[in-house]
C-alpha cells in the first residue's frame, strides 16, 4: 500500500526545488545574455532580478512552512490530547506553503514578462 504521507512530502520537495530552480535559472540566463542584448534597460533587468530574487525567497520559505507543517503532524501523534489543534496548525502551514510556492511561480512569470515585453518593444 502506498504511503501517502511520503508521497506528499516528495511532491512538496520537488515543487519547492522547481520553484527555486526556475527563478535561479532565469536570473542566470539573463545575466549571461546581457552583453548580447546591449539595449536591455538596467531598470528592466533590475525589476526582473528583483522579482526572481523574491521568487527564490518565496520558494525557500516554502520549505520552512513545509517543515513546520510536518512537525505539527508529528506533534499530533505524540500529543493526542491536542491532536486536532496540531492538525489544524499543520493544515494552516500547508496552505501557507501552497501560497508561497504559487507566489514564487508568479514572481518567475513577472520577471519573464518584464524582460519579454521590453525585448518586444525594442
Amino acid at each position: 500500500m502506498a504511503d501517502y504521507r511520503e508521497i506528499s512530502q516528495e511532491y512538496a520537495k520537488e515543487g519547492i526545488k522547481a520553484a527555486v530552480i526556475l527563478n535561479s535559472g532565469a536570473m542566470i540566463a539573463v545575466l549571461t545574455q546581457l552583453t548580447k542584448v546591449p539595449d536591455m534597460s538596467r531598470t528592466v533587468v533590475g525589476v526582473a532580478m528583483a522579482l526572481w530574487s523574491l521568487g527564490i525567497v518565496a520558494g525557500a520559505f516554502t520549505w520552512v512552512l513545509a517543515f513546520a507543517s510536518t512537525r505539527y503532524v508529528d506533534k499530533s501523534e505524540r500529543e493526542p490530547v491536542f491532536a486536532q489543534k496540531h492538525i489544524q496548525t499543520s493544515d494552516n502551514h500547508m496552505k501557507a506553503g501552497y501560497c508561497s510556492v504559487i507566489a514564487s511561480l508568479v514572481f518567475f512569470l513577472g520577471g519573464c514578462l518584464a524582460v519579454a515585453i521590453h525585448l518586444m518593444r525594442s
